[in-house]
């Protein structure tokens, strides 16, 4: 019997999503104006445990959820400094990506820009070749490779009401 695919998701080596595993990446509480510690999660395939040679080619990741959610963090937070003139980046704030632990990268959409809109396909993120590490290809996820991510909160110093947000990092790709 075949294993079905699936992507397998984890946090600092604990099981996050994959075959009957169903998880949450957890964040502490935070307040306003502050940036979160940088939560590590790998991503990879099935492939190993089903003993498949699986490859994932145009791998994007885009924000998926609660659309009121989102609209705050991928509309509200990213945005607050540009009604200022000149605009106050600093006062921005959202959830934000690093693919080498260096280099963030804000989900946004609206003056900030737009990127990983999950209602707009040609803002997702490409798996950058760096995430996979020597011998990595950009887009591609090789069915023994492990993509390594950073994820962050930057909470704006504005924000004055706390709640848990219903969003997830999403992944787009063909598995060939």
């Amino acid at each position: 019997m075949t294993m079905p695919f699936s992507l397998i998701w984890s946090q600092n080596g604990t099981l996050l999503h994959g075959g009957n595993a169903d998880g949450s990446l957890v964040f502490p509480v935070m307040f306003s104006g502050v940036t979160s510690l940088v939560q590590q999660v790998t991503l990879n395939s099935s492939a190993r445990v089903n003993g498949t040679f699986d490859i994932l080619s145009g791998v994007k990741f885009y924000l998926a959820g609660d659309s009121a959610d989102l609209a705050i963090i991928m509309g509200q937070w990213p945005n607050l400094g540009s009604a200022y003139t000149p605009a106050r980046p600093e006062l921005n704030g959202g959830l934000q990506i690093s693919f080498d632990g260096t280099t963030w990268t804000t989900f946004c959409m609206g003056a900030s820009g737009n990127v990983g809109n999950p209602n707009d396909p040609t803002t997702w993120l490409p798996l950058p070749a760096i995430a996979v590490g020597l011998g990595g290809a950009d887009g591609i996820l090789g069915p023994y490779d492990i993509a390594s991510l950073s994820l962050r909160y930057l909470v704006p110093n504005s924000v004055a009401n706390y709640q848990l947000f219903n969003i997830s990092l999403a992944v787009d790709c063909d598995v060939v």
